[in-house]
């Protein structure tokens, strides 16, 4: 093994297995997949090798994560890098522009709006965290070049580098950036690279090319979604229709003739007996074109969204001008739908291949390294992300086996043509008796918020626990807040009834005796929309495996990340269930990881019972 970087005292021997594969393919100027469960240690695993080359090569490596908590981990081990290697690696830690702000307004935002807002302070010379930290000749200030030297020399995450701009009256984002110019590491949001004009911008900012980057993409399992939403865009009649009023009010007539005019074309789908059908890129340009030219149309909505974002913070016309200017591309891989519900009609630009976005990396990087706890199978990700020639390489759970139960209950079903009144009944049923077995936490992940209320009404009656209810309309504040008070309940036992694809379903750790159980109900699979009709034939049309690739796998995906809450470290024990009867049919088994050590069980409360004996 080479003398890796590494942050602790001795490897464990799959660590050292996967730093030497880092290490190769980094060499070989190769791209690599990890299918590596939690506990193995990937962060460090993946650092130790990469630094170990780029400051030999002069190159800079982009950690990448969709969780504020892997920012945190990654500074730390950078950190503990440097003090046991006595090395002063820098490393700066950045998020999104307009979360990093200073003006209370900007969280409001979209991005769009918050661009064009940001760019109008500092022409205008409005922004004092800006001129603070900029001179009129773009340097930067004595203030801000000291700030930055101080930052140099820490291990600042995102909120003490605001929190130390906002004391010296400095724009957080530049202090930020200025440091990601001299780190050796970024932590950031994955559109750091993956969004074209971002990552050009960012790139440009920084001094640095994509040639001299080794990116570590951790937690891939989540990229493919959400590259897709980045290039996605819709417009509803409920846009279409305040952005007449806006244009209105601020007085803008041209562009309220276009927008009545979109505005009615949507309406018409109203009159169409089907609730959603695909239409071509160039239907509704030529139903623009029936009152304005299409390029003409994006002209005056830009004029008319500059004179809304002068008075006000945000635009319903700045969104519709954005959707024209999307709606444009010539990419493939996009499908256009237009749908009507009970809120109104909807036209929506839907991405289905994430690779227009990955391409450039691909291509130009000096190594990309994918990893995640659930990224399988290999292949599903590097076709799908454009990394079809990467290395593969998976490694089994490291925990021990003895310490986690997994047990598919058959007794009930969450398919669709099944659901009855008596069918929420029976689970709401089966998942009390289950839990009320458990000495401590649990948690209940169901296909969806709907299905989630129907279950609760028989469920909270027969618990013996106390029982938190996951909202759709929880913001961060509540969900840390319900997280909290549910650890608290460790000793006595609670229950958390959360939905698989939800704020708790991933990304939540809770270790040690703070979850002893995990129950699955049914498998999330997508709705059967238009839209995942059209993803999987298009994946068949890609790569021949259209209903395992747009279908299946995404819910497995979801399914195991729910089901990975439970056991969090070698020391933890506890039980997972998978309710409903199709988790026990050859076809869908076969989708399990071939190291979960899967039981059916006929009495699932005798089994859960007699494990915590």
């Amino acid at each position: 093994m080479t003398d890796f970087l590494f942050p602790h005292e001795t490897p464990r021997e799959q660590q050292t297995v996967l730093m030497d594969a880092i290490s190769k393919c980094i060499e070989d100027n190769k791209h690599i997949m990890i299918q590596a469960p939690t506990g193995l240690g990937k962060t460090a695993a993946a650092l130790a090798p990469a630094l170990t080359y780029a400051l030999k090569h002069k190159k800079k490596v982009f950690f990448l994560t969709s969780r504020y908590t892997q920012h945190v981990l990654a500074l730390h081990t950078v950190k503990a890098i440097n003090e046991r290697h006595d090395k002063h690696i820098v490393c700066a830690d950045i998020i999104a522009k307009k979360n990093m702000c200073l003006f209370p307004q900007a969280e409001g935002y979209s991005s769009s709006e918050f661009t064009s807002f940001c760019k109008k302070l500092r022409e205008n010379h409005q922004c004092k965290y800006f001129t603070g930290a900029r001179k009129s000749n773009g340097l930067l200030t004595p203030d801000a070049t000291l700030t930055v030297e101080n930052l140099t020399r820490s291990f600042a995450d995102a909120t003490v580098i605001k929190d130390v701009s906002e004391a010296s009256q400095l724009c957080p984002y530049e202090m930020a950036a200025e440091v990601a110019r001299k780190a050796d590491v970024v932590v950031g949001d994955y559109f750091y690279m993956f969004h074209p004009k971002i990552r050009d911008s960012f790139l440009k900012r920084i001094g640095c090319s994509i040639e001299d980057t080794i990116i570590i993409v951790d937690e891939a399992h989540n990229l493919p979604g959400r590259i897709k939403e980045l290039a996605s865009a819709k417009l509803t009649s409920f846009v279409t229709d305040n952005a007449i009023k806006e244009a209105l009010v601020h007085d803008t007539p041209d562009a309220n003739k276009v927008l009545v005019h979109i505005h009615s074309l949507l309406n018409r789908f109203n009159d169409i007996s089907a609730p959603e059908q695909v239409v071509p890129k160039q239907w509704f340009i030529d139903a623009v074109k029936e009152e304005i030219e299409f390029t003409e149309a994006i002209e005056l909505l830009d004029e008319a969204q500059a004179i809304v974002l002068d008075q006000k913070q945000r635009s319903f016309i700045a969104s519709v001008h954005e959707f024209l200017v999307k709606w444009q591309t010539d990419l493939k891989g996009f499908v256009r739908i237009i749908s009507k519900d009970e809120k109104g009609v909807t036209l929506a630009l839907r991405c289905l291949d994430p690779r227009m976005m990955t391409a450039d990396i691909a291509e130009a990087a000096q190594s990309v390294i994918m990893m995640s706890g659930t990224l399988e199978p290999l292949n599903l990700y590097s076709d799908t992300l454009g990394f079809r020639d990467a290395e593969k390489i998976r490694f089994d759970n490291p925990f021990p086996k003895e310490n986690a139960q997994h047990l598919i209950v058959p007794q009930t079903t969450t398919r669709y043509a099944e659901r009855t009144d008596q069918q929420y009944k029976d689970i709401a049923k089966i998942c009390a008796e289950m839990v009320n077995k458990v000495p401590g936490n649990c948690a209940i992940f169901l296909p969806s918020y709907y299905f989630q209320k129907q279950v609760e009404r028989y469920f909270t009656d027969q618990c013996d626990k106390t029982v938190f209810v996951e909202h759709a309309s929880f913001q961060k504040q509540e969900r840390t807040a319900l997280l909290e008070t549910f650890k608290q309940y460790k000793k006595s036992g609670a229950v958390l009834l959360g939905v698989a694809n939800g704020s708790f379903g991933e990304g939540v750790d809770l270790p040690g005796d703070l979850l002893k159980c995990v129950v699955v109900v049914g498998l999330p699979l997508s709705k059967p929309d238009l839209e995942t009709n059209q993803l999987i034939k298009y994946y068949d049309e890609q790569f021949g495996n259209g209903w395992d690739y747009g279908y299946i796998y995404p819910a497995f995906n979801t399914l195991l990340q729910n089901a990975g809450r439970c056991i969090r470290s070698s020391t933890d024990k506890g039980v997972v269930v998978y309710l409903d009867k199709r988790f026990g049919w050859p076809k869908y088994l076969r989708y399990f990881p071939k190291d979960t050590n899967l039981k059916v069980s006929a009495k699932p409360v005798d089994d859960i019972a007699k494990f915590f004996l």
